[in-house]
């Protein structure tokens, strides 16, 4: 018998492997070799399986049922299918057998015993043979029937393809109504998969419905449904306990599904799952089961606490343990983590669930990302949040579900919506109408309806008042106040007719003592907040409503503060927190409110609001381009914010950004007199004349409260733009201030405008009627003359005076300048009938720097003994601006530009271009096209701050007379611009503009991260543009291009993560043609470059003379090359000191690496630098 057995199975697998090629050539297509190869395949395969089934008698391959396995799972066919890739499959041969083992798992886990780890093994083996068998066959060239082969396969597979899609599709029903019998093991699974997620779809009734059609088809598949059923809905299904119904299941694949549906069931029920393990067979399944029971969690998942910034982060991650159940272990963990105050812990057991959500996973996480939202903004903000209101549509859409659920998943359903419509303030009775009886006695269900109706308006209070002294809770007392009451006398009332009900809800009192500062006075109010203090001083509220009542309390905020670091001060809204932080900022507390605001950061709570006030506070901490980033990218929220729009231009203008004309539009629609002002300048830096002097007359006309900077700045405006022409003015007319004399003494002033500037008309301000020409016509005044009479209100004046309306104005402003000690005058007075001019120059030269001061910094940059100060500072000492500065020291022929003779540090293929390098850039003759076609950067700031520097310099010298007065040994000295010098000037000016105008920009919307030193503010160490430019370096990675001593030190000796290089070696990285780059070296020669050779370019130089093709064009060379190193021989000693000891560190470099010695280039280079270092020549 036993020998039968293993017959049998020898002769079943050959005749299966056979099989498969002996179709695919049954037309006779073989060739002779071909048949002679096929049956020794046949032979070979057909002694192996017998040795191999004899060696393993009396395991797993000599039962009965693994017969039935290869009959039912074809996984011999499969690894043909696998070998011929017939069905695209790109999986491995290790996951091919791999799943195949996996599926006789399932198949003898029908059985009670299972399969050993042996039989795994042995077919393991088994399955492996076979598919090296096959692979090697089909691989030795079986032309014709391996076509067939391939079409063969490709066609059953296809039937079987259409078969399986009949059992997904939604005719599952009549399938089930028109087969006898279920038995086949993997039509089994298939059908009893289908249904099972219908009922994870939601489809409860559909199931339900088919219970009948199932009856005597497949008694597992039927039991399961039961199950799950009366598990799930309201449907009384089972005639016996659920763990009784379990236990008739015999298929091992159903009871396994259903063993993971009862651990979730009875997840937090312990004595259920202790109960449960002890009859659970699957081995993982029972270890997960006893987990639970035992609260093992660190078995599944790691779960550490951190706490920063004041909240306590999880950092969870799983241990990877019974991967086989990962779909159970992740619903295990996720309801586990549900129990922590994990920030938007909804999007954690999302992950955890994966995409294919059951309906009611999906509920469960609409829940938690919906309390997350609620618990974490303002209410009104809820009311608009897009994501609470989508919520809200998917829920409504899901009412048919739930219809014949568990009471359990039914409150979780009507607990959510409820909540959502509450929040959003929908108004539908239905809604109420439609809860279950049963659900409605949830504490939290009926909370909820009390408060729908208070919206509703359809509850009375003393219902209200009776659910409250119930509860112990009295905020829907609170709430139907607010919508009740039509004024705070009688919410006092209603309050005060309950006695003892103010010292149970802080949300009660703070509404009542509201009222009491409303209607009694602050003092009656302080005197109620004293009275429970004790009651309510762990709350913000609290504190939030005595400062608005007793500003000397805020003596307490370091203490309040304290008890917020250490968790002690309590808030009812989230809300609450930022406006303690606001009260903080508010008093200077600017270290203490940034950790609110980061707190907020890491809850997850980056409200609008938030950002504002994080804008706020990195502008307190000199971060002013992260602040003005934030500020950008919340503007659309704030666009009627005085301090958003303020805060906003004015950074942009401190760090020369562009302003978006959205900003711009914000500021003239509040239209203060400051916002005004700033869009004045705005519009005159864009040289939009008419327009800055029309918004600049705005601002002034508003300037109610004597801001000294706006008559300053109207001054500037009228001066800067006034031209020679005088006007003539024949009488009283559009924009013209006239001067009234009455008859007693009184004087009366008009200014009449033309264009619709006026806050009001007519318009009282700085003891002047302001009026437009039709006023002026009513009252009499247009079209006189001086000397003219007039009668106003009954009172006849003559006209002493009628001037331009900016020359009345300018004289105002003038007079409000020197009586706030903002302008000087100075007055000449006379010494025997004449001008004492000596006295004047003395009181001149008070207010004029002296030269000596103002060329200190020459002495700073000539210290080659210690680093001179960057540019930025050394411009603040002189009258000039950065450009001036710059192309000064450049052209001047006594001094030396500093740079560092340091190893190269480029790493990166973009550039970033420092200030000093644009300038000296365009100084030495690099053209923008060059640097434009290349990964070659400038700041946005430094663009816009050089185009602005150049038209200053163009509109200061476009002019017929440029001077200046100066002091140079305590003697008054003008100096005046001649008319050659003008024309170079307005030159370099243009084409710098040019130069700039044409280059590559970057943005940049970091700060730049220096040494740490607080008392050290990089911004005005460097100014923005090379700020920026650090910055840009540190974020893009990109390489920074110096042009001044201090930055490159800092580079070079401090780790900033910067890659940074001086200008000849970034002109040799761009490859720069050879021959330019001798004019460009020559120019530096010129200007007395410290730097002009370093060993990368002659390195570079030298490759680049290699390649060069015949002699007459080495010779051309080397002629230009002997020009331009010994064009030095025509400089100053001091220079050629320099020079000659950067020849020689160039050189030690060189030799240092052994360089080709007989290279002309080179031979040139070093007999040049030993004769002027050494007075040697070398021959």
């Amino acid at each position: 018998m036993i020998k039968l057995v293993k017959d049998t199975i020898v002769t079943a697998i050959s005749d299966i492997v056979i099989g498969l090629i002996t179709e695919s050539v049954s037309d006779g297509k073989m060739t002779i070799k071909e048949n002679i190869k096929f049956w020794s395949f046949k032979k070979k395969i057909k002694k192996w399986l017998r040795e191999f089934i004899k060696k393993n008698d009396g395991t797993i391959l000599t039962s009965g049922k693994f017969e039935d396995f290869l009959k039912y799972y074809k996984p011999i066919e499969k690894i043909y299918e696998h070998l011929l890739q017939s069905n695209g499959d790109i999986t491995t041969k290790e996951e091919l057998i791999n799943g195949l083992v996996g599926q006789l798992k399932v198949f003898f886990n029908d059985d009670e015993g299972g399969i050993s780890v042996l039989d795994e093994s042995v077919v393991r083996e088994l399955l492996v043979k076979i598919y090296i068998e096959h692979e090697e066959y089909l691989t030795s060239g079986l032309s014709v029937s391996e076509q067939y082969l391939k079409a063969s396969i490709l066609k059953n597979q296809k039937s079987e393809s259409k078969r399986q899609l009949e059992y997904s599709n939604n005719n599952i029903r009549e399938i089930i109504e028109h087969t006898s019998q279920i038995k086949n093991p993997e039509e089994v699974m298939k059908v009893y998969d289908i249904l099972s997620q219908e009922i994870r779809k939601g489809n409860i009734e559909q199931v339900h419905d088919l219970l009948p059609f199932l009856r005597n088809k497949n008694a597992d598949i039927d039991m399961a449904m039961q199950i799950k059923l009366s598990l799930l809905s309201d449907y009384q299904c089972l005639d016996m306990e659920a763990l009784e119904a379990w236990k008739k299941i015999k298929s091992n694949y159903i009871s396994d599904d259903i063993t993971r549906i009862l651990i979730l069931y009875w997840f937090d029920k312990k004595e259920k799952m202790t109960q449960l393990e002890k009859l659970i067979k699957n081995s993982d399944l029972k270890e997960i089961a006893g987990i639970i029971s035992r609260d093992e969690k660190e078995k599944f998942m790691k779960l550490e606490k951190k706490n920063r910034h004041h909240v306590d982060n999880y950092e969870f991650s799983l241990t990877g343990q019974y991967s086989n159940e990962k779909w159970l272990v992740n619903r295990v963990c996720a309801l586990w983590l549900a129990e922590k105050p994990i920030i938007n812990i909804h999007e954690l057991i999302q992950q955890l669930f994966g995409n294919n959500l059951s309906y009611i996973e999906e509920i469960y996480v609409l829940e938690k990302e919906q309390d997350t939202i609620v618990n974490t903004i303002s209410l009104e903000n809820v009311k608009e949040d897009g994501r609470v209101k989508e919520i809200g549509k998917i829920l409504s859409g899901m009412k048919q579900k739930i219809a014949h659920n568990n009471n359990k998943i039914k409150l979780l359903y009507y607990r959510t919506f409820l909540k959502n419509q509450v929040v959003l303030e929908e108004k539908n009775i239905e809604l109420l109408n439609e809860i279950p009886d049963v659900i409605k006695k949830d504490s939290v269900i009926e909370t909820m309806m009390i408060q729908y109706k208070i919206d509703l308006g359809c509850i009375n209070e003393e219902a209200v008042v009776e659910f409250c002294e119930r509860t112990g809770t009295y905020g829907l007392y609170c709430n139907l106040l607010k919508r009740k009451c039509n004024n705070f006398n009688q919410v006092k009332q209603s309050i005060e007719s309950h006695n003892g009900i103010l010292e149970k809800d802080i949300y009660l009192f703070l509404l009542y003592v509201q009222s009491i500062r409303v209607c009694d006075g602050k003092e009656a109010a302080i005197t109620e907040l004293k009275k429970y203090q004790s009651v309510y001083k762990d709350y913000v509220e609290y504190w939030l409503e005595i400062f608005k009542v007793h500003e000397t309390e805020r003596k307490m905020l370091p203490e309040l503060f304290e008890k917020w670091k250490d968790g002690q001060l309590k808030w009812l809204d989230p809300e609450a927190e930022v406006d303690f932080a606001k009260v903080l900022i508010d008093c200077q507390y600017y270290k203490e409110a940034i950790q609110i605001v980061e707190k907020k950061e890491a809850l997850g709570q980056v409200s609008p609001d938030i950002l504002r006030l994080k804008a706020r506070l990195l502008m307190e901490d000199n971060q002013a381009v992260t602040a003005l980033d934030i500020l950008l990218n919340i503007f659309d929220n704030f666009q009627n914010d005085l301090f958003v729009v303020d805060a906003t231009i004015v950074l942009s203008l401190n760090l020369q950004r562009n302003i978006p004309q959205k900003v711009i539009d914000a500021a003239i629609k509040i239209g203060t007199a400051r916002l005004l002002t700033l869009v004045a300048g705005i519009y005159s830096r864009e040289n939009k004349k008419a327009e800055a002097k029309k918004l600049m007359l705005k601002a002034l006309l508003r300037n109610k409260d004597n801001e000294i900077g706006i008559f300053g700045n109207y001054l500037m405006l009228q001066i800067s733009n006034s031209d020679s022409t005088e006007r003539k003015i024949d009488g009283i007319e559009n924009d013209t201030a006239v001067v009234l004399q009455g008859v007693d003494g009184e004087k009366l002033i008009y200014c009449i405008y033309e264009e619709n500037i006026l806050p009001d008309v007519p318009y009282i301000w700085q003891g002047a009627t302001h009026i437009y020409r039709d006023q002026a016509i009513t009252i009499g005044l247009l079209r006189k003359k001086t000397g003219d009479l007039v009668m106003i209100e009954g009172r006849e004046y003559h006209i002493s005076e009628i001037m331009p309306v900016d020359g009345y104005l300018i004289r105002l402003c003038l007079e409000k300048l020197v009586k706030a000690n903002a302008v000087k005058t100075i007055s000449i007075e006379t010494r025997d009938g004449k001008l004492d001019v000596e006295n004047f120059s003395r009181e001149l030269m008070k207010y004029i720097p002296g030269d000596e001061k103002e060329f200190n910094w020459l002495d700073n940059y000539k210290d080659f003994s210690s680093f001179p100060l960057p540019f930025a500072i050394l411009q603040k000492t002189v009258r000039v601006n950065t450009v001036q500065l710059i192309m000064t020291l450049v052209q001047s022929e006594d001094i030396i530009v500093r740079e560092r003779y340091d190893e190269d540090l480029i790493r990166g293929q973009q550039f970033v271009l420092s200030f000093a390098a644009v300038i000296m850039l365009y100084m030495i003759g690099v053209k923008p096209e060059f640097l434009k076609e290349r990964q070659v950067f400038v700041p946005e700031s430094m663009r816009n701050t050089i185009l602005t520097m150049c038209t200053d310099i163009i509109n200061e010298n476009d002019k017929e007379h440029v001077s200046s007065l100066g002091v140079r040994e305590k003697r008054l000295y003008m100096n005046v611009v001649s008319e050659s010098e003008k024309v170079q000037i307005l030159g370099e000016a243009a084409a710098l503009k040019n130069f700039v105008s044409q280059l590559n920009t970057w943005s940049n919307n970091r700060e730049f991260c220096g040494v740490q030193d607080e008392e050290l503010d990089w911004l005005d160490v460097f100014g923005i543009s090379d700020y920026d430019a650090l910055a840009l370096a540190q974020g893009k990675k990109a390489v920074i291009v110096t042009g001044e001593v201090t930055i490159q030190s800092l580079i070079q000796e401090i780790k900033l993560n910067i890659s940074g290089t001086g200008i000849l070696n970034f002109l040799v990285a761009l490859k720069m043609d050879v021959y330019v780059l001798l004019d460009c070296i020559e120019q530096m020669i010129k200007y007395r470059f410290e730097i002009t050779m370093t060993e990368k370019c002659l390195r570079y130089i030298i490759d680049e003379y290699s390649k060069l093709g015949n002699q007459e064009l080495k010779e051309d060379f080397m002629c230009k090359w002997i020009d331009c190193v010994t064009l030095v021989e025509s400089m100053g000693d001091e220079y050629k000191e320099v020079y000659a000891q950067n020849m020689m560190r160039v050189c030690q470099d060189i030799i240092r690496e052994e360089y080709e010695v007989l290279n002309p280039v080179w031979r040139n280079y070093f007999s040049l630098c030993v004769k002027y270092k050494c007075g040697l020549e070398t021959k």
